[in-house]
């Protein structure tokens, strides 16, 4: 028997589309719920667009210190905090990237999509990370191609898939790996899976991107509790309230090895 399989009741009782899958990256146990299930992808998108942009600093394409001007015409509204500095000001690649995880910057990802490029993101996603079910089709806000029908979409399983090759130092190269863990590691929205567990004298260092937006909330991460973690959680069209209070539970279960109720 899987000793995550109290998990499911759990996820079972929330309404929506509902996927999660969670790993002890010690052991190999994985729990996986709907791991194939899409779910727009709300901010999760920028995960991949972290590490395509990781890989043009790898290969050379373009330098972490090139710097793009943010314009007016750019902003986009919350999260983040370059909507509300001065037009004009000229920011570097990686501070764009930093940006766009670590507060979830929607001016610094849109600015970085028409940078490389949605086909080109697209075909990283497909061609060098070899995911299958997700799909970077269009800018943050970007209402005409809202209403069109045309989302940003992702899996449970995709999401868990790119932050395990991140943690064994695998995606892109070691030193990639290991720049882009630092990154979600400085996370500042913390209100899903860490929530409980900063409350532990011994909390556990966590890494990781959140996604919300009307009836949607979704975290993916590494835990780096005694024996490492990982935790992809996803909901839409769900009670967004009750499913953050279930993440934060099943990530406090999961590091106290608990999960008994």
């Amino acid at each position: 028997m899987n000793s995550m399989d109290w998990i499911r009741p759990r996820l079972e009782t929330l309404p929506g589309n509902i996927s999660a899958v969670c790993k002890n990256l010690a052991t190999g146990e994985t729990f996986a719920y709907r791991p194939h299930a899409l779910h727009d992808a709300a901010s999760i998108i920028k995960l991949y667009v972290m590490a395509a942009m990781f890989q043009g600093f790898h290969d050379g394409d373009f330098r972490p210190s090139d710097r793009l001007p943010v314009r007016r015409e750019d902003c986009m509204p919350s999260c983040g905090v370059l909507t509300y500095l001065d037009d004009g000001k000229e920011v570097s690649l990686r501070d764009l990237t930093e940006l766009m995880i670590i507060v979830s910057d929607n001016t610094a990802c849109n600015i970085l999509l028409d940078f490389y490029t949605l086909p080109r993101i697209q075909s990283f996603i497909r061609e060098k990370l070899e995911l299958e079910e997700t799909f970077c089709r269009r800018k943050l806000f970007d209402e005409e191609a809202s209403a069109r029908g045309v989302r940003n979409e992702t899996s449970a399983g995709d999401a868990a898939r790119l932050l395990e090759e991140i943690r064994l130092g695998r995606l892109i190269s070691p030193e990639a790996s290991a720049a882009m863990l630092t990154m979600l590691g400085h996370q500042r929205l913390n209100g899903k899976l860490p929530f409980r567990l900063h409350t532990l004298e011994d909390a556990p260092h966590i890494a990781h991107k959140t996604g919300e937006d009307d009836g949607t909330t979704h975290d993916c991460g590494i835990i780096e509790a005694r024996e490492p973690l990982l935790a992809c959680l996803m909901g839409n069209e769900t009670d967004v309230p009750a499913f953050e209070r279930a993440m934060g539970d099943i990530a406090w279960d999961l590091v106290a090895g608990l999960g008994k109720a």
